[in-house]
């Protein structure tokens, strides 16, 4: 066994003075042609790695900037609905009959128009009437006129886990009278934003 090592030792050994010119040029040639090719390589990787990490942040960026501009269309439709509701001589009307299971079978249809989940009638801090379409959905009618009061008539409400935040619209009927509008962040939602 050592003799082959040393067979196998005496062989990897150059002698330059039996080697011939030719064959040393072509064995550097070799050397040469590998490491440019193996260090254009490792550059390539290394170049396609940074691209493709550089495209992943962008196509994060375009989603979360589609996703905000979902939110804000969303945000702005409410709105407009939000704003029709409380213009309407019907719900004035109701209003002044007083007659909150109207007001309440009236505002369920308006929530179903606008795609709301919760449509409430307040005067002052006191809420007239509320639609909820969810049972699973939780109002608190205070926090919903607080966040009014704090953010204007686009607002949002985060409460505690593990009910889900709030897009909400507001619009005055008359001087103390408000109509407030709600959608829920569910999954229903998440799917259109993604």
């Amino acid at each position: 066994m050592r003799e082959r090592l040393r067979e196998f030792w005496s062989l990897l050994q150059l002698d330059f003075r039996k080697a011939k010119l030719s064959a040393l040029l072509a064995a550097i040639n070799v050397f040469l042609v590998v490491l440019v090719v193996g260090g254009i390589s490792i550059s390539a990787v290394g170049l396609l790695r940074k691209l493709a990490d550089t495209q992943g942040v962008v196509r994060v960026q375009l989603a979360g900037a589609t996703a905000r501009e979902e939110v804000r269309r969303i945000d702005e439709d409410m709105l407009t609905a939000t704003r029709a509701l409380a213009m309407r001589s019907a719900l004035r009307r109701l209003i002044a009959e007083e007659a909150p299971n109207a007001i309440e079978l009236y505002l369920r249809r308006a929530c179903q128009t606008a795609n709301a989940e919760v449509c409430i009638v307040a005067r002052g801090t006191t809420v007239i009437a509320q639609s909820v379409a969810a049972q699973s959905v939780v109002i608190d009618g205070k926090g919903v006129m607080m966040a009014y009061e704090e953010q204007g008539e686009h607002f949002m409400i985060a409460p505690p886990a593990p009910a889900l935040p709030l897009l909400g619209a507001a619009a005055v009927v008359e001087s103390d009278l408000h109509v407030y509008m709600l959608r829920v962040f569910d999954a229903k939602m998440a799917a259109k934003l993604s």
